[in-house]
This record gives C-alpha cells, sequence and structure tokens, in this order.
C-alpha cells in the first residue's frame, strides 16, 4: 500500500468517517490495461452515485492549514488586501497539489452530489472553496495584482485565479445547471 493511501485511510479512521470507501487505487487492478479501462468507462457512474467525494490532497503542512483558515474566514467576508497578501503563497501551495492538474476532476466536481477536500487534518467544503474563489473573480484582476509587492507573488495569484480558481467556478456552476 502507497504511503498516501495509507495517510488517507489512517485520517478516515481518525475521523470515524462511516460509509463505503470506492478507492482507485484499491478497486482498479492499474497493471491490467483492460480492467483499467472498463473501471475508467464507469467513473461517471460511479461518481453520480456517491453520496460524497473526498478529495485527499495528502498530508497537510502549516502553509497549507493557514490557506485553508484563510479560505474558510473569507467566505464570511471579502478578501482584505493584507490577507490576500500575506496568503498568496500559502494558497498556491494549495492549488498546486497535483490533485488540481488531473482531467477527472471534471467528473468528480459535475457528478458528485457531495464534494469535500481533505488535507492531512484539515477539511475544505466545497461551498467554502467555491465561494474563496467566487469571492477573487468578484475582484478586479488588476486590483488584486496591485496589491501583490513582486513578480513572484503575481505570478502565483494569476495562477490562483485563473487556472486552477475557474475550474472550480466552471464545474460549480455547471453542476448548478444540471439540478
Amino acid at each position: 500500500m502507497r504511503e498516501k493511501l495509507r495517510n488517507f485511510l489512517q485520517e478516515a479512521r481518525r475521523r470515524k468517517h462511516q460509509g463505503f470507501l470506492w478507492i482507485d487505487a484499491l478497486c482498479i487492478d492499474q497493471s491490467n490495461v483492460d480492467e483499467r479501462n472498463h473501471q475508467v468507462a464507469m467513473m461517471g457512474e460511479i461518481y453520480s452515485k456517491a453520496t460524497s467525494v473526498i478529495v485527499w490532497l495528502g498530508e497537510s503542512t502549516f502553509d497549507i492549514e493557514r490557506a485553508i483558515e484563510t479560505m474558510t474566514k473569507t467566505c464570511a467576508n471579502e478578501l482584505a488586501s493584507e490577507v490576500w497578501l500575506d496568503s498568496t503563497d500559502r494558497i498556491h501551495e494549495l492549488f498546486t497539489k497535483g490533485y488540481w492538474t488531473r482531467a477527472w476532476i471534471v467528473q468528480e466536481y459535475m457528478l458528485a452530489a457531495k464534494v469535500e477536500v481533505w488535507c492531512g487534518q484539515f477539511s475544505l467544503a466545497e461551498e467554502v472553496l467555491s465561494s474563496f474563489v467566487e469571492t477573487l473573480h468578484r475582484r478586479p484582476l488588476g486590483v488584486l495584482l496591485q496589491e501583490l509587492e513582486d513578480t513572484e507573488h503575481i505570478t502565483k495569484a494569476i495562477f490562483i485565479i485563473d487556472c486552477t480558481a475557474k475550474k472550480v467556478v466552471n464545474y460549480r456552476r455547471l453542476r448548478r445547471r444540471r439540478s
């Protein structure tokens, strides 16, 4: 068993997770191309029948913990300039986890009844993630970028807003239309 999977299962146990888990790394023989292709073809059905989908980003870091706290607080309030400036690196670290580059996250977000992002002991509900991203999108890009100090922060901010954040907002909008 891979370490990432072991860490997830330990975290699910710690949280006293109830119910069944479908874990592709366990349920699909990755070395068998026919089986893998057959299972991949069924992924839409699997996600649409799931009561919830847990996105496991792996173990958390201090910066990711702070990013999740910032995003949760921002849900209730507008994104203050000083918070944005202080959190850009942290939020960038969260959104550069390998998960966000996978093609099938479209299915997870579109078809699942509920999505929750887990990173170590910390959770980010889909509503919080979407609310944060929508808060970013309500502010003009020029204003967000003006608040940052240097090219590195600006580059990270553009990545957050333009790449990952747009995906989340678009998936959420598409799901609303589907409902």
